[in-house]
């Protein structure tokens, strides 16, 4: 019987070969052919890959850039290879990078391999409901203290540069989302145009520079839960509970760390209903976001009293993002289920970014 056909998007005969390669030099791959290469699904920009076979190496996972044209400097492999070869060491929970490869070909793009950690993906709406209160809280505090442990480095300490640029990031990261959104234009979107300038004309100054993630939410990171399901206290869930690994790294940078706020508030609670992901302060159980931002200006000494500018930045940055994977689709350049309704929520996400700012 033939092997099953490969996803879009890898070569599992190039990879083999280089895989043999890299593990003569003692990195830890699997070695040998054939390789089983499954898509991970849920990413809606770059491919995520899980890719098994011989040897002693239970997987590993590969990371390329999305199918089809992009604009510069988006999903860059080379950013998430380089700020996860630089985190390997500190305290954060990100997998360690085991090799780059920079070449468009042979797979079409650049791509990297990293270690498989161990931890499940809660994305779907019936995992986070099947979870009894005690551990959705403790969830919820872990993701808080994962990022905690990530603006706690200091960038330049760990060999990322750009903390000299920090007092005009945010100007900066506006004109770059501004370029984003013209290169992706498919339509009128008045909404976005408006929120871009009110945005513009309110920038509040960088209060504190460090790594930030770009896309913090609970879906980006890999939880490991504790082996029973009756817990009765916030003791018995804490002691399970863990993020063993946070993911997708391909908008991270050094900034403002408070954006990173702006998007996990985002994430948690401001695309309740929306349906392109579930949002955890909205499901039975789960903490709302004051819990989280409680949590983190304790941990931190920070002030997140006001964030209004930082979720509808959030929001802008989203409706781009899905404007660009709208575009894409139009272009037969998506691979898999769900970018049918992508184009439908960016009014929706303008519309409601436009309502965190005066």
């Amino acid at each position: 019987m033939a092997d099953p056909p490969a996803p879009p998007g890898i070569d599992p005969e190039s990879l083999a070969a280089e895989f043999t390669r890299q593990a003569a030099r003692g990195v830890p791959l699997p070695a040998g052919r054939p390789l089983q290469v499954t898509l991970i699904p849920g990413g809606l920009s770059n491919l995520t890959y899980l890719v098994t076979g011989p040897g002693e190496v239970d997987g590993v996972i590969v990371r390329r850039g999305p199918l089809g044209h992009v604009l510069p400097t988006a999903h860059d492999m080379s950013r998430e290879f380089r700020v996860l070869t630089a985190l390997s060491g500190t305290p954060v929970p990100a997998p360690r990078p085991l090799y780059q490869w920079p070449h468009p070909e042979p797979m079409g793009a650049p791509y990297y391999v990293m270690e498989r950690l161990p931890g499940v993906v809660l994305r779907r709406p019936e995992d986070l409901a099947a979870l009894p209160p005690a551990i959705a809280e403790a969830i919820a505090d872990r993701l808080v203290d994962a990022l905690v442990s990530l603006h706690a480095v200091d960038p330049t300490a760990v060999g990322l540069s750009g903390a000299d640029r920090g007092s005009d990031y945010l100007p900066r990261q506006l004109a770059r989302w501004a370029r984003q959104a013209e290169g992706n234009r498919t339509r009128d979107l008045p909404d976005l145009a408006e929120l871009a300038d009110l945005l513009a004309a309110s920038t509040p100054a960088t209060r504190e520079v460090g790594i930030v993630h770009g896309d913090y939410r609970l879906d980006n990171v890999l939880v490991t839960l504790p082996g029973v399901t009756d817990a009765a206290g916030a003791d018995a869930a804490e002691a399970g509970v863990a993020v063993s690994g946070i993911l997708d790294w391909e908008m991270s940078t050094v900034g403002d760390v408070l954006t990173d706020v702006g998007m996990l508030w985002l994430y948690w609670q401001g695309v309740a209903g929306i349906g392109i992901t579930p949002a955890p302060g909205a499901m039975p159980g789960f903490p709302d976001i004051a819990h989280l931002c409680r949590r983190y200006a304790t941990r931190t000494g920070r002030d997140v009293t006001d964030l209004g500018w930082y979720v509808a930045f959030s929001f802008y940055k989203l409706a781009v993002i899905a404007e660009g994977i709208h575009a894409r689709y139009q272009r037969g350049a998506t691979v898999g289920a769900g970018f049918e309704r992508v184009g439908q929520v960016v009014p929706v996400l303008l519309t409601r970014g436009l309502a965190h700012l005066p």
